[in-house]
């Protein structure tokens, strides 16, 4: 991953050298494929032993599908329905996963069902993953990089989740590649993140900022029309029926029946420390005010375009009070952009030592949450945005293409 010619490169004295460097992600990968198996080996007819079906969060997808193609897509939104159609696939699952997306995503995973079940999971996320590796490496397309990606503990939890993290990540990550050449495909691509709208809260502050007037468009256009077509396929009932879930879900995250431990944000990280909805809601907008107003200096500011990409990514996933283990994959992006800067800058001292622990960061704050009651998640991104701002504190020059 390193080339000792380049002054930005790990140096020897460094505890992350060149042969951790190609060693450590070769043994994330072995552990996980030796928890596959295991996990596949150990299920019972598609059910693990927590009674949780092999893909987890896809047979709601999957279901929600066949809810929407034998009855009304409507019909999904009805917690019993959609459980009947889920333990129709899998009789032996102890746990319940409701529908509860906007109709944009939807009209995407509406013809999932059209394909058994296993093969559905093999399309969807091999495809998703397949569009998520693309990005990434051109992000950061060092040929030492490549194993890295695949070990990032947020790709794992993605790719065991059955989740659309790769989806939105590859939306997100495209849509930023394009930006320079092609504005307009870039705006398409960031507007379809309205798939998972509270995503996408901040891509308008970063374009008005940066000036990027015809992917503004392209994004308002994009996300509009999406709307309205899945509106009308799916019937403008289903958005009724979407936005009358919010604060069943809300509520959900506040009585811990979604699982606080697994939500990354400082608005839970605020519930789990005891404190009330209010302050955690006021916190948590404080946050995004801030990390709006630090984006907005970034894509002001004449600096590597690349970093600015990356401090959107990480002002994106602090912004979002709803968020999942499983999306921080996102955080494979700002992490490949800073360490592309890093090594053609030159690392301060801390800096890699907070990447590696965004790095873990998937795989690590779900168990400091359990034993401590305190979700590390918000801090830890937000150290990495603040690296990626000191970066661009130093840079001077106009941004590399890309």
């Amino acid at each position: 991953m390193m080339d000792t010619k380049n002054p930005g490169d790990v140096r020897k004295t460094h505890w992350l050298d060149a042969e951790r460097l190609r060693v450590y992600p070769w043994l994330f990968i072995s552990v996980y494929v030796v928890l596959g198996a295991a996990w596949i080996a150990l299920s019972h007819d598609g059910v693990d032993i927590k009674g949780k079906p092999l893909g987890y969060d896809f047979i709601a997808f999957w279901a929600a599908s066949r809810v929407a193609l034998e009855q009304s897509a409507l019909a999904a939104y009805d917690l019993a329905t959609i459980v009947q159609a889920e333990r129709e696939v899998f009789p032996g699952i102890l746990t319940a996963h409701p529908w509860h997306y906007p109709p944009t995503f939807y009209l995407l995973v509406l013809p999932l069902s059209l394909l058994p079940y296993a093969l559905s999971f093999i399309a969807f996320t091999g495809a998703t993953l397949g569009a998520y590796i693309a990005v990434l490496r051109r992000a950061l397309p060092q040929r030492e990089a490549l194993p890295w990606l695949f070990a990032f503990p947020g790709t794992m939890l993605n790719l065991f989740h059955g989740q659309n993290a790769f989806l939105t990540a590859a939306l997100m990550g495209g849509g930023l590649l394009c930006l320079q050449r092609r504005p307009v495909t870039a705006g398409v691509l960031l507007g379809l993140l309205a798939i998972k709208p509270h995503l996408g809260l901040l891509i308008p502050v970063a374009l008005a900022a940066g000036g990027h007037w015809r992917a503004f468009a392209g994004a308002a256009l994009s996300s509009v029309t999406l709307l309205g077509l899945s509106s009308a396929v799916l019937g403008v009932e289903t958005l009724a029926a979407f936005v009358d879930r919010l604060p069943h879900v809300s509520q959900w995250v506040a009585n811990n029946q979604l699982p606080q431990v697994k939500m990354p944000t400082l608005f839970v990280t605020t519930l789990m420390l005891g404190g009330p909805t209010w302050l955690a809601y006021a916190l948590h907008i404080g946050l995004t005010m801030g990390a709006a107003a630090a984006l907005w200096w970034l894509w002001r500011a004449p600096v590597t375009r690349t970093l600015q990409y990356a401090g959107l990514c990480c002002a994106a996933l602090l912004a979002s009070p709803y968020l999942f283990d499983y999306d921080l994959a996102w955080l494979a992006l700002p992490l490949a952009w800073s360490v592309r800067h890093g090594l053609e800058h030159g690392w301060r001292p801390g800096e890699r030592e907070i990447l590696m622990l965004a790095w873990l960061l998937p795989i690590v704050f779900q168990g400091l949450a359990v034993v401590t009651h305190l979700g590390i998640g918000p801090f830890v991104i937000g150290a990495l945005f603040i690296v990626i701002l000191r970066q661009a504190g130093r840079e001077r020059t106009p941004g590399i293409p890309v």
